[in-house]
Order: structure tokens, then sequence, then C-alpha cells
């Protein structure tokens, strides 16, 4: 007889929004949401969990957090679970930096440096960035499909400029972040910090968050990069909880941490559900 038994339940997934160097509030959600322990090890089990980038720049702990990532990744792997960080223009920035230098110029005349240093950028990320950290945050993808979920970093219909595929997307970024060529550097830069493209009331479309999830076969996108507060116009403080918009196919996650704001960690229903 065929069995009745239900089929076996999916890992928990989990999304934690931009970062922005603030590791008490990241260690704070992550031990509140059951992740970690009082010791910062990963408690979580098969749980997965994804962060949307941006973890260094006005916040002076990026380098720490970059580090409690590094090590939960690998603890959560043994345990049987996941944790998967994504590329943010904060982090291209960073990376602008040290690969390029500080002579390297935009098309526009600012140097990358002037670039990273005008939007938050903290000279003491670099000097503690170790060589093992600068090259896990070059192999960080730009996109993750993760079930039904498209997660990104940003708001941006750049992306589907990048490539036909997930695979093909990453590639691209990879390739743009192993070169030395200016030009690719500022659009990928300029792809990672678009914002509102999903948003009709700042000039958007949904139908642009559709033709992404259409292309990259997901149903939902998730995304950090522009504060829920900036959307809403409520104070940071009171943002606790995603943004979902462009008729349910897009959610925001950035609780503006850097902005004063208390986080979230938003816990994404199985697929299948809403």
């Amino acid at each position: 007889m065929p069995s009745s038994a239900p089929p076996p339940a999916q890992p928990p997934r989990y999304v934690i929004g931009d970062i922005h160097g603030q590791l008490e509030a990241l260690v704070r959600l992550l031990q509140t949401a059951g992740l970690i322990d009082a010791r910062q090890c990963w408690c979580g089990g098969h749980a997965r969990l994804y962060l949307t980038g941006d973890f260094f720049d006005r916040g002076m702990d990026g380098v720490p957090a970059v580090a409690l990532i590094m090590a939960l990744q690998q603890e959560a792997a043994a345990a049987g679970g996941q944790v998967e960080a994504l590329l943010g223009n904060h982090d291209v920035m960073v990376l602008s930096v040290l690969r390029l230098g500080t002579a390297a110029q935009t098309s526009w005349g600012e140097t990358f440096a002037q670039v990273w240093l005008r939007n938050g950028g903290l000279p003491a990320d670099l000097a503690r960035l170790t060589p093992a950290q600068e090259a896990w945050l070059q192999a960080r993808p730009a996109l993750v499909r993760a079930g039904d979920l498209l997660l990104m970093h940003a708001d941006s219909h750049f992306y589907g400029h990048l490539g036909a595929t997930v695979e093909e997307v990453n590639r691209t970024v990879a390739s743009v972040l192993a070169s030395d060529d200016p030009a690719a550097w500022e659009v990928l830069l300029e792809a990672l910090s678009t914002r509102y493209s999903f948003l009709s009331l700042q000039g958007g479309s949904p139908a642009e968050a559709r033709k992404l999830l259409d292309r990259f076969h997901a149903r939902r996108i998730v995304h950090g990069h522009t504060p829920i507060s900036y959307i809403t116009g409520r104070p940071p403080e009171l943002v606790t909880e995603p943004y979902i918009y462009a008729d349910g196919l897009c959610i925001n996650v950035d609780g503006g941490l850097y902005l004063g704001g208390p986080g979230f960690v938003y816990s994404a229903p199985e697929a299948g559900e809403v």
C-alpha cells in the first residue's frame, strides 16, 4: 500500500538584511532566532540562513562580522544546515579599492577609493581584512535561488543584464572581481547600487520584478540595500518586519541597522505558502 506519511518538512529559511558593521545587532538577531548560542556558535541545525550583503561601511565592526559569518558557514554545514552570504555594493567598493588601488578613476573623475569613502568607507576595515577574508568576499554570489525565492542584494533590474541564468550572473560578477578593468567594476557597482526598480512610487514597476523572476525561475524576490524607512517614512526604530510590495513579488528585508533600527530576521514560508 502507498505510504500515507507526510513529506518531510523543509528546513526553515531565514534572511537577514544589510549589516553595515553592526556586529552586536547581528549577534542579537541570530541569538533571538535561535541560530547561534551564547558562545556565538551555530545551533540552528538544518536551518538555512541567508544574508543579503553589505557587511562593511558605516559601522565599525564589518571585519568581525565577516569573521563570524565565515565561522558560521563551516559550523552550519557540519550540522546539515547552510549559511550563505551575498555580495553587496559596499562589499564591491571595498574590493575595488583592494584590487584597483587608490588611484584608479571612475568615468566621472572620482577614484574608486573616493567613492567608497564618500559612502561611509572606513580605512580601518582595509587594515584589518585578512587575505582569507578578502578571498571569501570575492567568492560571494550576487544571486542565489533558494527554492521559490530569488535572493539578491539590491532592488535593481540590472541583475538581468549580467546573465541569463543565476550561474551566469555569478560567473560574470566573479570575472569582474578578478579583473583590473575600472570600466567593468563601474558597471558592476551600478548594477548593485541601483534602487527602486520594482517600486511604482519611485518610478519602478512590478513588471521589472516579474521579468527577473521569469528569467531566473523563482516566485519572489528577497532583497536588502534600500532601508525600509526610506520607502515608508517610518522611523527606523519602528521597522521590525519586512516590507512586501510590487504585487507581493518583492520582499525588502533591510531594517536599517546602521540607521538605528533594531532589525529583524525574516522567516520565509515554505515554497507554496504565502
